[in-house]
């Protein structure tokens, strides 16, 4: 900065003046180009005892110095000190900022040998670590190693000089994060022997090794790569040290890895057995020893055994540790405790476990802890724990095991306008991300089942066996902690969703008939919610006009259409690609969809019985005539297009005509005598239709006797053969009738 740069203006700032007098230091000397050398080796290392990569090294080389810039609190030319470069402080009063002293190429010459020297000296204190040669030839063959188009030949070459370096000295290097990085390397992608050499080597020390940061890694590739032999040291070198692992970051992810992927059924037990105290640590059985076993052959151990699992459970959740939810052998030590122990030590527990029940719904066990911890609790816990779901509700509906939780919630908790505004109002709310529409949620396998279950409840049609088992094994606690009438809570609960869910059917139609779980949902939303005439209407226009039609609908608009739009042409384009490759194709026709038309011949068809042998009663009876009538009004003009169209393909088109086989021995009687009345309008249509089939028949492809084919006819034949009264033929032959042939015979019958 040029001298007097300060004084440039008559009158100085009163904060310039004060700092004239009482702040005013004497001159500096300047500060050196070279800093000094650090003498102590340490400050050379991070605070694991890492070597300092060279990647660390400013791009100017200063190495971790903090050099400050001219014109910021440094010295100006002269030697007088500056100032940090605001108004009334060094600087002008107007607020400019000085100006920076251009080096000279004297200047740059020092900075550029000072930063030499300095790369000079850390090359030096790396060279007297233990195994810095050894480490850094490593890294150049790792540099070809990690190469994932490197040949195979090449490889191998470089993996046997590797072992060469490596070989007797994993032990020691494998706690740096660089030489880390090299045998792990080598695990991946040596041969089976080489694997093994190196998890040979490390025998005996895999607990200690997987507490270290970067050790951790070498165990779970020991886990991956090397033989069953090798994990099978690694998950009984963890015995009698579960509970320290459990209790450190990097070893309990290392833990959970070996428990949950794999581990037999034996060595789960044996590794979860040490919860249950101190003695099973230090003494190990060959036979597995399950906690109902250990209760059956000595129930006096049972309070001894509850009281340290509760202890080491307390331990862990006091520790407030976020890693609880990925650990599935806590899971499972929850839930062994939580499934014998008192109502009272139970409620204990949920004060510290509320918290953690988002984290621990991916298990089965832990969701069964979810579901146990919401039956015990009170009405104040339970408000909290659905609170908790804030954000999650349909990841949690998609969950293959947390979607039981959600069923859970529907059963006990008492405040359904609580359940109304966290949980419902939650699933239903459309995302803006893929896969976050509440259509998503009804077309998942395990989302549909949510909302089915507030449908039909425990309807053993739509929910698994262990589902309902779980159900009904907690009506006991239930009936201890809820009071509300389960008839009144659950018609509240479908008159909350009812709304919600019929307006999406309505407006998303086309989509949820074609796939299979969400139109298990339009079948039992449209038989079971008495407000159903909209969307009865916008399944049934679905069904209108021809497959031809249908495609000139769903052309690209042509240039003048309608304007360009890259974001909607982007979005649509997305969807469609994620409808094709969750194999839903939306350029069918309904009637031409296997899904689709399996959904319209059950709404015709008005309910079958379920499994559990309740009929779905007349209502569902009395919904099937009134969709009769509509959809019959879609289809008439085009019957006999459709007639044909099953007739010159008799086996891949059953659906379509079972639909037109439903409506013709449907309730309604003026779709009956319509549709016979709009067959005989064409003179001609039944004599073509079966002269087509009689064509198709022909045309079929008999597989050879020989062939596999030809046996799975022959077991076919001989299925049917038994089935017939006479052998030959019989009923198997009449059971083999394609669908068009079906209604033609139902056709006969009506004339």
């Amino acid at each position: 900065m040029p001298k007097g740069t300060v004084a440039k203006h008559d009158k100085p700032s009163a904060k310039s003046a004060t700092n004239g007098k009482a702040d005013r230091k004497p001159a500096a000397k300047p500060k050196p180009s070279k800093p000094e050398p650090v003498e102590e080796e340490e400050d050379w290392e991070d605070e694991d005892g890492d070597e300092v990569d060279e990647m660390e090294i400013d791009e100017d080389g200063d190495e971790g110095w903090d050099v400050e810039e001219e014109g910021e609190g440094g010295l100006d030319e002269e030697g007088e000190e500056g100032g940090d470069g605001e108004s009334g402080e060094g600087g002008d009063e107007d607020g400019e900022r000085p100006t920076k002293k251009t080096k000279t190429a004297e200047d740059l010459e020092k900075d550029r040998q000072s930063r030499a020297e300095q790369k000079k000296l850390l090359q030096e204190r790396k060279a007297h670590k233990p195994n810095a040669g050894l480490i850094q030839r490593a890294k150049k063959l790792w540099e070809h190693l990690r190469q994932k188009k490197l040949k195979p030949e090449d490889r191998q070459k470089y993996m046997e000089e590797l072992m060469g370096m490596v070989e007797g000295k994993a032990k020691d290097i494998i706690f740096k994060h660089d030489a880390s990085r090299i045998v792990q390397c080598a695990l991946k992608y040596g041969n089976q022997q080489q694997r093994d050499l190196i998890a040979t080597e490390l025998k005996g020390n895999y607990a200690e090794i997987a507490k270290a940061q970067y050790g951790r890694f070498i165990v779970s590739k020991v886990l991956n790569y090397c033989s069953p032999v090798h994990r099978n040291e690694v998950i009984q070198n963890f015995y009698g040290k579960v509970r320290k692992l459990i209790r450190h970051r990097e070893a309990a992810i290392v833990l959970e890895e070996a428990y949950s992927q794999f581990a037999n059924g034996a060595q789960r037990t044996a590794l979860i057995e040490e919860f249950y105290g101190p003695e099973f640590a230090l003494f190990k059985t060959g036979g597995s020893r399950t906690i109902d076993d250990l209760f059956t052959a000595n129930p006096a151990k049972k309070p001894t055994i509850l009281k340290a699992l509760r202890q080491t459970l307390d331990s862990l959740l006091e520790k407030g540790t976020a890693q609880i939810g990925q650990i599935s052998i806590v899971h499972r030590a929850l839930y062994e405790y939580m499934s014998h122990a008192d109502h009272k030590d139970v409620s204990d527990l949920i004060e510290l476990l509320k918290e953690h029940l988002p984290h621990i719904l991916h298990t089965r066990e832990g969701a069964r802890v979810a579901q146990l911890t919401i039956l015990h609790a009170g009405p104040k816990d339970r408000k909290v724990i659905v609170k908790s779901f804030k954000g999650l509700v349909q990841r949690i509906a998609k969950e293959q095991y947390g979607h039981a939780v959600l069923l859970t919630v529907f059963e006990c908790v008492d405040d359904t306008v609580l359940i109304q505004k966290a949980v419902l109002a939650e699933l239903v709310k459309d995302g803006n991300g893929p896969g976050e529409r509440f259509v998503d949620v009804l077309r998942d396998r395990y989302g549909s089942r949510v909302a089915l279950y507030i449908l039909c409840g425990r309807n053993k049609r739509y929910q698994p066996a262990y589902v309902v088992k779980e159900l009904e094994e907690s009506d006991e606690i239930r009936a201890r902690t809820s009071k509300k009438d389960d008839t009144l809570r659950k018609q509240q609960l479908l008159e909350a969703f009812a709304p919600l869910l019929m307006g999406t059917i309505e407006k998303n139609a086309g989509e949820l008939v074609r796939d299979k779980a969400s139109g298990q949902v339009v079948l039992e939303a449209a038989r079971r919610i008495k407000d159903n005439e909209g969307v009865l209407k916008a399944i049934a226009t679905l069904a209108e006009g021809t497959v031809e039609e249908f495609a000139g609908k769903n052309k690209k608009p042509e240039k003048g259409d309608e304007p360009f739009n890259a974001v909607k042409q982007l979005k649509k384009e997305a969807d469609q690609s994620k409808q094709t490759d969750e194999g839903l194709d939306m350029s069918e026709h309904v009637l031409v969809n296997r899904l689709a038309t399996f959904v319209l011949k059950e709404l015709v068809s008005g309910g079958r019985r379920g499994m559990d042998g309740e009929s779905e009663g007349e209502e569902a009876g009395k919904v099937g005539d009134r969709f009769a009538g509509l959809l019959f009004e879609k289809v008439e003009p085009n019957v006999g297009y459709w007639l044909r169209r099953c007739a010159q393909d008799p086996r891949r088109s059953a659906g379509t005509a079972f639909v037109f086989e439903s409506l013709l021995k449907s309730g309604n009687e003026g779709v009956s005598r319509g549709l016979v009345a709009a067959v005989r309008k064409e003179k001609g249509l039944v004599r073509e239709l079966e002269k087509q089939i009689a064509e198709a028949r022909k045309e079929e492809v008999v597989p050879k006797a020989n062939g596999e084919a030809g046996k799975k006819n022959n077991k076919r034949k001989r299925k049917d053969a038994a089935a017939g009264s006479d052998g030959a033929e019989g009923k198997g032959d009449a059971a083999r009738l394609t669908g068009i042939e079906m209604f033609l015979a139902q056709l006969a019958e009506a004339k």
